[in-house]
């Protein structure tokens, strides 16, 4: 099998694998929506300490979830754009910037 057939068979099953990721994602994303929405209803700021801390984690957690998705979805452009790159350049010359 030729190099060139070898990347755009690489290409497709990265390309399936995101189509099953992305309806995965659908229910995560929706939860993570709506804890968002619960965050803003809640003033923690009236709660004592031994309750104020765990809300106060969570929402720290929450916006840390928020970046990594963020970044994961960067990163999977990133490694898309170069499958499509090596799916044009077989032998990896003119490298992009």
């Amino acid at each position: 099998m030729s190099n060139l057939m070898e990347a755009y068979i690489a290409s497709l099953m990265t390309d399936v694998e995101l189509n099953r990721k992305t309806k995965k994602k659908s229910s995560f994303e929706e939860r993570l929506e709506l804890l968002a929405k619960l965050e803003e209803e809640i003033d923690t700021s009236q709660l004592p300490s031994a309750l104020k801390e765990p809300f106060d984690r969570f929402f720290d957690n929450m916006s840390r979830i928020r970046r990594l998705k963020t970044r994961l979805k960067q990163l999977q452009k990133e490694e898309q754009q170069l499958a499509d790159y090596l799916a044009r350049n077989p032998k990896g010359r003119n490298k992009p910037n």
